[in-house]
């Protein structure tokens, strides 16, 4: 008994510590879940066995080292750039991978895969993220909102779902898409960010890039290609009276291009 009054004391400086990281915004769940185990465990084993108290630890230590090797990269990556947000989601979900799915139409009928790179050629595509529910949050509805910010900064896609959480890895993938092919709206080329929001908080913001259809680089080429060779007339002449005039910077780095194609 005299051994456990004297743990009380540097309990309770622990449990002050342990307070303070998980009121924290600065500090991620995970880390806070690790905290509180550490020093659940610690005043166990302070009035318990040992053994019992080590067992109990290396059995909480194993599944969250688990969990956390779920985690994929991207998952890892795009709440970091919500955190530098200012975005923390404090809810015990954790969010175990996040991504974008194209679908492309073809001879071998509708293919859908992973990608980080999308052009017009695919059909569509749609986001998805997957969350580890624990037994204590599962069997209940939350809100999870999709968005595609594209390179100019405009919104592309919104779309929102209220899943109904099973214990353990949840798959939360969107019933619609963003046409791309034929779709007018989406032009250019550059990233384009997907943003998932959970009971209104930002949890992840992951990067994918666009790119031109096959179909507008042989457009974009086709218009390359120098116009044929005209017989003389007045247009001819003025245009051969115009070559000692001052050219654009543009003009002349195409022109290096295409010097540079033809050597």
């Amino acid at each position: 008994m005299r051994r456990n009054r004297h743990n009380i004391i540097w309990l309770a400086a622990l449990g002050i510590l342990t307070l303070l990281a998980v009121i924290s915004p600065n500090v991620a769940a995970s880390a806070q879940a690790v905290l509180l185990a550490v020093f659940v465990l610690a005043m166990m084993g302070a009035f318990m066995d040992v053994s019992i108290s080590e067992r109990l630890f290396k059995r909480i230590t194993e599944q969250v080292t688990a969990r956390q090797s779920r985690i994929s990269s991207d998952a890892r990556e795009a709440r970091e750039r919500a955190e530098q947000r200012g975005s923390y989601f404090i809810e015990d979900l954790q969010m175990l991978d996040i991504g974008v799915i194209t679908a492309q139409s073809g001879s071998d009928g509708l293919v859908m895969r992973r990608a980080r790179t999308i052009s017009k050629d695919d059909d569509g595509a749609r986001p998805f993220v997957t969350l580890y529910v624990p037994p204590k949050d599962a069997e209940r509805t939350i809100n999870v909102r999709f968005e595609f910010i594209d390179q100019n900064g405009q919104q592309r896609y919104v779309h929102q779902m209220n899943p109904y959480l099973r214990e353990g890895e949840f798959n939360v993938l969107a019933d619609h898409h963003l046409p791309l092919d034929g779709n007018d709206e989406v032009n250019g080329v550059g990233d384009w960010d997907l943003r998932v929001y959970i009971n209104n908080v930002l949890v992840g913001l992951h990067n994918f890039h666009l790119t031109v259809s096959t179909t507008e680089r042989r457009e974009r080429a086709a218009s390359r290609q120098p116009a044929p060779e005209a017989t003389d007339t007045p247009a001819r002449r003025l245009s051969a009276e115009r070559r000692d005039a001052p050219i654009s910077l543009e003009d002349l780095l195409r022109g290096d291009q295409q010097g540079k194609g033809g050597r």
